[in-house]
Formats: structure tokens, C-alpha cells, sequence
């Protein structure tokens, strides 16, 4: 089965046999949720969490830029990583992240 985020075994049967598949760069919104307020101090609201369709697969993700009173299941997004603080040894992280697609 395949899983995200990533792990290292599989919850369900806890085989440890694991693969990378690589995903189209855009899906469509299966479903999403907006948060308005009790945000993290630096993330701009409103926020919209969105499980999206992709080459089978549904991600858990953020969809930046949406317009929430515009956005509907359906709709096409594109991959678009989300760029987090940066780890205490000031490497970069970063979050699966989707942005409408024209």
C-alpha cells in the first residue's frame, strides 16, 4: 500500500518492503477544509487543508493561494512545494503543497 507522509513499513501489515512512486505534477480537490483562525504565528489565514486526487493516490496537503469562497471539489491543482522554517542547522524544509492550476 502506498502511504503519506512516507514510512518505513507499512501500518496494516508492518512489512518493511517500501518504494518511491513518482506522482503526475497536478490533481484535482477530493476534498478541503479552510481554517480561519487558531493559525500558527507566521502562516497567513485563511489556510485551506485539502485532500487531493493524484495519479490515484490522495494527498493530505495545503492548497496556497486558494481562494476559499472560490475553490470546489474538482478543481485541478498543481504541485507547488510549501517552503517551512528552516531546521536548527538552518537547512531547509518543506511540506507537499498544491496551487490552483490554470
Amino acid at each position: 500500500r502506498e502511504a503519506w507522509p512516507p514510512r518505513l513499513f507499512c501500518p496494516e501489515c508492518r512489512d518493511d518492503r517500501v518504494a518511491w512512486v513518482d506522482l503526475p505534477g497536478e490533481g484535482t480537490v477530493h476534498a478541503f477544509t479552510v481554517q480561519e483562525t487558531g493559525l500558527p504565528v507566521g502562516f497567513d489565514g485563511p489556510r485551506v487543508f485539502a485532500v487531493v486526487k493524484v495519479g490515484g493516490h490522495r494527498i493530505f496537503s495545503i492548497i496556497s493561494g486558494a481562494d476559499p469562497a472560490r475553490l470546489q471539489v474538482g478543481d485541478r491543482v498543481r504541485f507547488t512545494p510549501l517552503r517551512v522554517a528552516d531546521d536548527p542547522r538552518g537547512q531547509p524544509r518543506w511540506l507537499v503543497g498544491f496551487t490552483a492550476a490554470p
